[in-house]
């Protein structure tokens, strides 16, 4: 009798989490998770439009009624599908490029929206509950955002092609929405419980990546807001193109971290110059890579002097999440360098190149005229992944000792570093032990007497 109960009781919490959703402040937990998605794809889209509206593009692509969800489908999917022809071929091109500023933001924007949510939409639940709760919405929302930018295309003349029929790509849309929406709600709503479940040594290692993600994001988001304003006005592009900041500021620092690591921008070797002639500014003119000094010159100092920053930084904040020992250890040194070099990879090679791909069909196929296979890619070269994984290296050894030596030599500058509780932590020998977590049995359901809405209690603070 007592195992029946207990193989019930998921059920029951997986039901009640499920009818929490269609109540009234589920839905409306879900309409605001949908408004963020789309307010965020909104203003990188406008950005985006009003930036074109003063460059050479009014022609090619004319700002009309469907340019906006068009632009909003490109924010969040990453994708342009370019359908054209002339009279005597037809040409189906895939243009790569993802923008992830409006990614970002409605990942901080969801995170945020369901950590003040989640003690009245009955969204706090045990773990598989919860989460499989979180891919529901998560997919409900990628698919509504979808059905709001899907339909919309543009038709225009470009690169010798009449009627040009510009989309953006669906499929890249779900995927990607799906994917930040569930991240964001899973970790807003976990209240430790994936903590709690996860070995010590993962949870060491997340910690760590956490401290080098944030002084990255922080040392080289402000070189690059910096530096992008000082080569703008000095360039004379004009105030509007500084609106793309904002739609391109993820990809400016994956960019500036892999050139300020001695790394390199790479092209396609065998297409290089079929496209030499469109984008002549590339660089490289051999083996079509370019580095740093390529494109900045000696400026490009000003990009290894923030590259020391960030080293710097990033192992006295790596170093205070440790736990803090005597002398070094450095068999705990290997872990975050392996786990940086996965996450560089899908970032470098998966969320940064711009990429083109499709194929040109002939109308009429003959035995000496067949379809093309049309590819050309910019992307991070190898030496950038290595060069990235000796830097997360230097970094994770630095850890052992910078810390205690800056405490040592500059006792006040440890907290400006490290942060003032992380350093409390570490000086107080608490730092890299298992904190405390709220144990998934804590929710109890009920429901609100004046909505009659479900709700979740956490019976620990109530």
């Amino acid at each position: 009798m007592q195992a029946g109960a207990a193989q019930a009781a998921p059920s029951s919490a997986m039901g009640q989490t499920f009818t929490a959703w269609f109540a009234a402040p589920g839905l409306t937990s879900t309409a605001l998770t949908l408004a963020v998605v789309l307010g965020s794809a909104a203003v990188s889209a406008i950005l985006t439009l009003v930036a074109m509206t003063t460059m050479d593009t009014s022609d090619t692509f004319p700002t009309t009624f469907s340019t906006l969800p068009l632009l909003m489908g490109w924010s969040l999917g990453g994708q342009f599908v370019l359908t054209g022809s002339t009279s005597y071929e037809t040409v189906v091109l895939t243009f790569g490029l993802l923008p992830m500023g409006a990614l970002t933001a409605a990942g901080i924007g969801v995170y945020w929206l369901a950590r003040r949510r989640v003690s009245v939409d009955g969204s706090a639940a045990p773990l598989v509950p919860m989460v499989a709760r979180a891919g529901a919405e998560a997919l409900a929302v990628a698919l509504l955002a979808c059905l709001v930018t899907a339909p919309f295309s543009l038709s225009t003349k470009m690169m010798g092609l009449s009627n040009v029929s510009v989309s953006s790509s669906p499929l890249m849309t779900i995927l990607l929405v799906t994917v930040v929406v569930f991240v964001a709600l899973v970790i807003a709503r976990s209240k430790g419980q994936l903590l709690e479940r996860m070995p010590s040594l993962v949870m060491q290692v997340g910690r760590e990546l956490g401290a080098l993600g944030v002084v990255i994001g922080v040392v080289l988001g402000i070189f690059v807001i910096i530096a992008y304003i000082g080569v703008a006005l000095s360039r004379g592009w004009g105030f509007a193109s500084i609106l793309l900041l904002p739609v391109f500021l993820p990809n400016l620092v994956l960019a500036a971290l892999g050139l300020g690591s001695l790394g390199g921008v790479t092209a396609d070797t065998d297409r290089a110059m079929d496209l030499a002639t469109v984008m002549p500014s590339l660089g490289g003119q051999q083996r079509g890579d370019a580095y740093a000094w390529t494109w900045l010159g000696s400026w490009s100092i000003l990009l290894f002097v923030a590259m020391i920053i960030v080293i710097a930084a990033a192992a006295v904040r790596v170093g205070v999440s440790r736990a803090r020992t005597g002398q070094p250890q450095w068999q705990r040194t290997w872990q975050l360098p392996l786990v940086a070099l996965v996450v560089g990879a899908i970032a470098f090679y998966g969320l940064l190149p711009l990429r083109f791909s499709g194929t040109d069909t002939p109308l009429r196929s003959s035995s000496t005229e067949a379809a093309r296979e049309l590819y050309y890619g910019i992307q991070p070269n190898v030496l950038t992944f290595i060069a990235f994984g000796i830097v997360v290296a230097l970094i994770s050894g630095l850890a052992e000792f910078l810390p205690m030596w800056l405490y040592s030599a500059f006792p006040a500058a440890l907290p400006l570093a490290a942060g003032k509780k992380a350093s409390a932590a570490w000086l107080a020998g608490t730092s890299g032990s298992q904190p405390g977590t709220t144990s998934a049995q804590q929710w109890v359901y009920g429901t609100d007497p004046v909505t009659g809405g479900s709700i979740a209690t956490d019976t620990a603070t109530g």
